[in-house]
């Protein structure tokens, strides 16, 4: 459909997220998808990965392990657990006031967690979640916060910490005050942008995967 893409990009649906399935490729061979970037690279570390790889880690996409869409951002670390690692997409529109709710799909094979931070540039955090434990199968984790500044220079960053391989896909990140889907502005939520929680779902495994909206 020729308005999918263009609605997921700040129309109708306000998506604020691009390249949200990791499908699009990796056309500067960092190992992450196009519109996403490594920690690394905005922590200043970038010197530390070669294509992706590093002694202890590996960014990779792959188009075997996926959720929806056909692909996944895949996440290898290496070590006794304790190391951590993630993606980023920068440069994202956040207005102060208005609230966000974000989800993930993440699945693992290994043992390790996840949490999700809302900012600015790296230093510069709006919220924290707690972190949750990722499992053998696709999880949809769940958070929201409330923007306290209006910026252009908004930041999502999805870290994961253990052992393991951590598959990432179909994240969205959307205004609650954009739609409703009766056709009403949706409620502002009244909270604080701090603390967070992540809240996870179970799904149910199918192979191969759902061709859902999501």
């Amino acid at each position: 459909m020729d308005h999918a893409h263009g609605l997921h990009s700040g129309g109708f649906w306000a998506e604020k997220l691009r390249d949200r399935k990791f499908e699009e490729g990796d056309l500067d061979r960092d190992g992450v998808a196009n519109a996403w970037v490594p920690q690394e690279r905005i922590s200043n570390h970038y010197d530390e990965l070669v294509n992706g790889k590093g002694p202890d880690r590996q960014y990779r996409i792959d188009t075997q392990q996926y959720y929806g869409g056909g692909a996944a951002q895949a996440i290898d670390l290496a070590g006794n657990g304790s190391l951590h690692a993630g993606v980023d997409q920068v440069s994202l529109h956040f207005e102060k006031g208005r609230s966000y709710k974000f989800y993930v799909y993440l699945t693992l094979r290994g043992v390790g967690s996840t949490w999700v931070d809302f900012g600015e540039h790296w230093s510069k955090v709006y919220a924290h979640s707690e972190s949750a434990a990722v499992h053998d199968e696709w999880t949809k984790y769940e958070a929201s916060f409330v923007a306290p500044e209006t910026t252009n220079e908004g930041r999502v960053h999805i870290g994961v910490k253990g052992e393991g391989t951590f598959w990432v896909d179909s994240a969205s990140l959307m205004s609650e005050n954009t739609f409703s889907p009766h056709g009403a502005p949706a409620k502002r939520t009244q909270t604080n942008a701090l603390p967070i929680c992540l809240r996870k779902k179970k799904v149910q495994k199918v192979w191969p995967p759902p061709l859902t909206p999501e």
